[in-house]
């Protein structure tokens, strides 16, 4: 009877030699990501819980989502060989699948992790959105003229370097030249236009300067109060977006006034 048992546990262990190994490198690299979780959390607590601290978080618990996939795939391949070589109701049968429900439950709580993260992330991605939002609801008309201009101007550069390289590679009169030569001329007749808007309202926000300082001069110790209060009813009484101090002019109107 001993020797029959003896001769199972050795065909046993040599069926699932394979198996056993995928179990030790699933445990052997849990180990390793549970110490980079540790050594996470711990940072944040630190640094606080950032975009950056969570995206990692997210990244090391699926890696061990994915390790207690191959530990329970395998597991239940040595538990199927234990039932056949043993029977379903050996020791060794019932070892196995104790260890694979205890896997199991250990896999659900990273699962669980991996859902609390995710919401944890897409609350700060909202905020952040939310923040960005506002803050591009105050951004002038000022400023997203500017900003446009750049942009456009950084372009027009990225387009005449394509281009000359287009030139050089395929020929004046090639489809690549021609495209970009049509990019480039469609780009730079948007940004003339817009470069008109900036230079008019420069010059209308230096001719309001100026005006301002001839009421000060006129007025004398009159009180900038006051001053300032006449110059928004009186000086600019058709053009109601423009108003000084604030010098904030509709970009529509002005480009409208230009163009």
């Amino acid at each position: 009877m001993a020797s029959k048992k003896n001769e199972a546990k050795v065909i046993f262990t040599a069926e699932t030699a394979d198996m056993q190994k995928e179990i030790k490198k699933a445990d052997s690299v849990l180990r390793e990501l549970r110490s980079e979780l540790k050594l996470n959390n711990e940072e944040m607590k630190t640094t606080g819980e950032s975009a950056q601290g969570l995206s990692k978080q997210q990244e090391i618990l699926r890696k061990e989502a994915d390790q207690y996939e191959a530990k329970i795939e395998a597991l239940n391949a040595k538990l199927k060989a234990a039932n056949e070589i043993f029977g379903e109701q050996s020791e060794e049968a019932s070892r196995i699948r104790t260890t694979i429900n205890n896997t199991s439950s250990a896999y659900e709580k990273i699962k669980q992790s991996i859902n609390e993260t995710e919401q944890a992330i897409k609350s700060q991605n909202d905020a952040m959105g939310e923040a960005q939002a506002e803050t591009k609801t105050t951004e002038t008309a000022y400023e997203r003229l500017t900003g446009t201009i750049e942009k456009q101007r950084n372009e027009l550069d990225r387009l005449e370097t394509e281009y000359k390289n287009a030139v050089l590679q395929y020929g004046k009169n090639s489809t690549e030249a021609k495209q970009l030569k049509g990019q480039m001329q469609s780009l730079s007749g948007e940004l003339e236009d817009n470069e008109r808007v900036m230079d008019q309202l420069e010059k209308t926000a230096k001719k309001a300067a100026g005006r301002m300082d001839e009421l000060e001069d006129a007025a004398g110790s009159t009180p900038r109060a006051w001053i300032t209060d006449t110059w928004q009813r009186s000086a600019f009484t058709d053009h109601s977006a423009f108003s000084y101090p604030s010098f904030q002019l509709s970009f529509t109107t002005i480009q409208a006034a230009v163009l």
